[in-house]
């Protein structure tokens, strides 16, 4: 007995089993799973922040970074 799960571009899918998560991580596209094991998608796109900071009174400087975002899509068993 097996169950077909789709992780989409840009997210990774997680494993848990009895609560246990599994040492292997799903990457985008379709996998076949075992269908007691529970699945929580996470978003991996990078986006980028856009920040002004005062540096003392009267001066401003900005900052910008990209970071990773991380986030959790929920669980579901199967697809």
């Amino acid at each position: 007995m097996s169950t077909i799960v789709q992780v989409d571009a840009g997210e990774v899918g997680v494993q848990t089993l009895f609560g246990q998560v599994q040492t292997r991580a799903l990457l985008s596209g379709l996998s076949v799973m075992n269908p007691l094991v529970d699945i929580a998608r996470f978003d991996t796109k990078i986006q980028k922040y856009n920040m002004s900071a005062f540096q003392s009174e009267g001066q401003q400087g900005n900052c910008s970074f990209a970071q990773r975002q991380s986030h959790h899509h929920g669980g579901s068993k199967g697809t």
